[in-house]
């Protein structure tokens, strides 16, 4: 089993795993060694504050924004046009999931 903890306030995620006899393990490493690179390839926090700024300034903001890479906004547009099991599929292609 693995189960996900949240730090407040930082909110730090931390993924946890029950024991080194669980049958996902290998699994679980794989993703998570791309969730970190995939982390480590992020903005910095700077860059993120910047954009909040601009939109709290704006006289009419919009009620909703994406920010991200281009490819983190094309997911988020593809959730939406693709067939779920297509998306799915992405993603898990992506994380390497099997």
């Amino acid at each position: 089993m693995i189960f996900i903890q949240a730090t407040p306030p930082t909110g730090e995620i931390t993924l946890h795993q029950t024991g080194e006899s669980d049958p996902y393990k290998e699994q679980f490493q794989t993703t998570l060694a791309i969730i970190e690179e995939d982390e480590s390839k992020g903005w910095a926090p700077e860059v993120l504050a910047k954009r909040i700024v601009r939109i709290a300034e704006c006289k009419n903001p919009r009620q909703r924004y994406i920010i991200g890479s281009f490819e983190q906004k094309l997911a988020v547009s593809l959730k939406y046009i693709l067939p779920r099991k297509w998306f799915r599929m992405i993603i898990q292609g992506h994380y390497k999931v099997s």
